[in-house]
């Protein structure tokens, strides 16, 4: 976390981030960026993320722009996760759970996680599968890690989640996946053909149309398009990938100048994201 906000000052100054959003004129769920190098294998970790979490809902009680958070988990260690929703997962400045999506450990659809994932559904808090800093194999150049990388990993943690039947199991988890659903509105008719329902009830695409939104941290109208034939407008919320790839307002840009109907605009910059973590505190987007 230090080296990114070394690189990324503006992930560590609050009153400019609130700035942004005040111009871009929007509020957001306020996450953290990728956390696995800065805890792993650290005896006092579960302690780290529990000052994480206190930060961020500080951050959530500093003003008006940042209606809630995302809280984070020390996984693999799952009764320290359980503990940690208890302590404030029914907060009101928590709407989410940040999970982390790497290929180098333990697989989110592993059977010791779903008491963890039936706690989070319980609170009625959806599970955004954030990409960590692990590169994937024969990714290291050229930026891979960062542009390629990402979508792949978060892709497929959330396609194991459904094919394995854990959505089934927790029937009340909804999953939230950055970057258009990665590869998966693309691919979902291949994983139709060839991985059917695996060891689901249903198939991906069921999944993708009833127990995931996507946020449209793309920039690629194309894949805008995309993603909006496979899962529909009322799947989408905005996601600003904030600060990595520009300026809050590039996210609502995006959204505001693509060619669409009022109503998905109406959908897409507000509705969706207010329905989904809670109308009562009415965000505009997901990110950092």
């Amino acid at each position: 976390m230090r080296a990114a906000s070394q690189a990324f000052p503006s992930l560590a100054d609050l009153p400019a981030q609130q700035e942004e959003l005040a111009e871009a004129g929007g509020t957001a769920v306020l996450s953290l960026p990728p956390i696995g190098p800065a805890v792993d294998g650290r005896p006092d970790a579960a302690a780290v993320l529990r000052s994480c979490n206190d930060e961020l809902i500080d951050a959530v009680g500093s003003g008006d722009s940042f209606v809630s958070a995302m809280m984070v988990l020390p996984l693999p260690d799952v009764e320290q996760s359980l503990a940690e929703l208890g302590r404030i997962g029914s907060r009101p400045a928590v709407s989410g759970v940040m999970v982390y999506a790497t290929p180098t450990r333990r697989p989110l659809d592993d059977p010791s996680y779903e008491p963890v994932w039936a706690a989070a559904a319980d609170l009625g808090l959806p599970l955004f599968l954030h990409p960590e800093a692990d590169p994937l194999p024969q990714i290291d150049g050229w930026r891979l890690s960062d542009s390629l990388a990402p979508p792949v990993s978060t892709s497929l943690q959330a396609a194991r989640m459904m094919l394995s039947g854990t959505l089934d199991r927790v029937p009340q988890l909804t999953l939230i996946i950055p970057h258009l659903g990665g590869v998966l509105p693309y691919l979902a008719q291949r994983l139709v053909d060839l991985s059917g329902s695996g060891d689901g009830e249903h198939d991906v695409l069921h999944y993708l149309r009833h127990r995931v939104y996507l946020d449209t941290c793309s920039y690629h109208e194309p894949a805008l398009r995309c993603a909006l034939d496979t899962v529909g407008s009322a799947r989408l919320l905005l996601g600003s990938d904030y600060p990595f790839r520009g300026p809050v307002a590039r996210c609502v840009d995006d959204i505001t100048r693509a060619d669409l109907a009022a109503e998905d605009h109406h959908a897409i910059l507000r509705a969706n994201a207010s329905i989904l973590f809670a109308s009562s505190r009415g965000p505009s987007m997901a990110g950092h």
